[in-house]
C-alpha cells in the first residue's frame, strides 16, 4: 500500500502508540465507570422492589439514592392530593413531617408552579431562594437536576438531586 503522506508528515509510531494507549486507558476507565453505575442502578432497583414498608421505600428513594450515587443532597416532592400516602404513613407510626427531604403537597404547582408542567428532566444552576428550600440543611448545592416521575400523563412527584459544582448538571451530558 502506498503512503499518501509527504515524507515530512511520516507518522511517528511511538507517538501514535502513546496516543492509542491513552485512548484505550480513557475508554477502559469509562467502561469501568459505566459498569459501576449500572451495578449501582441495578442494586437500587432491587432494593426498591424489596422495600418492606412505605417509610422504607421513601427512605430508599431519598437517602438510598444519595448514598448509592454519592450525591450531597436528594429531595422528593410527592403529590398527595387526597392525603392517602400521608395516612398510610401515619398508620405505620411514622409522621410525614418526620421524613427529612420529603415534601408532601396536595398539588405540585402549590410547591412550585414550574414543577406541575415538567415532562422531562430539568438540569441547571441552583436559583437561590426558589431552590434553596428543596435542600434544608444542605447549603453546598450549586446545581441541580429535577427528575419528574410521571404517571400516565400527569406528574406525580419530582426527585431532586443537588451537586456542589456549579455545572455538574448540564443539558449536554447528564441525561
Amino acid at each position: 500500500m502506498h503512503n499518501l503522506r509527504p515524507s515530512s508528515e511520516a507518522p511517528n509510531p511511538e507517538a501514535e502508540n502513546r496516543m492509542l494507549r491513552q485512548q484505550l486507558a480513557h475508554l477502559t476507565a469509562e467502561v469501568k465507570h459505566n459498569d459501576e453505575t449500572r451495578a449501582r442502578s441495578q442494586q437500587r432497583e432491587l432494593s426498591l422492589l424489596a422495600a418492606e414498608s412505605l417509610p422504607q421505600l421513601l427512605e430508599l428513594l431519598t437517602d438510598g439514592m444519595q448514598k448509592s450515587f454519592r450525591l450531597p443532597c436528594v429531595s422528593l416532592v410527592l403529590q398527595d392530593p387526597d392525603h392517602e400516602i400521608r395516612h398510610l404513613l401515619l398508620n405505620t407510626g411514622v409522621t410525614p413531617e418526620g421524613l427529612h427531604n420529603i415534601f408532601f403537597v396536595d398539588h405540585l404547582e402549590s410547591f412550585n408552579p414550574v414543577y406541575a408542567s415538567l415532562s422531562r428532566p430539568w438540569l441547571g444552576p441552583l436559583l437561590g431562594d426558589e431552590h434553596n428550600r428543596l435542600f434544608p440543611g444542605c447549603r453546598q448545592v450549586r446545581s441541580l437536576a429535577l427528575l419528574p416521575l410521571i404517571r400516565e400523563i400527569e406528574g406525580v412527584s419530582i426527585e431532586i438531586t443537588g451537586q456542589p459544582e456549579a455545572m455538574s448538571f448540564d443539558t449536554a451530558g447528564y441525561l
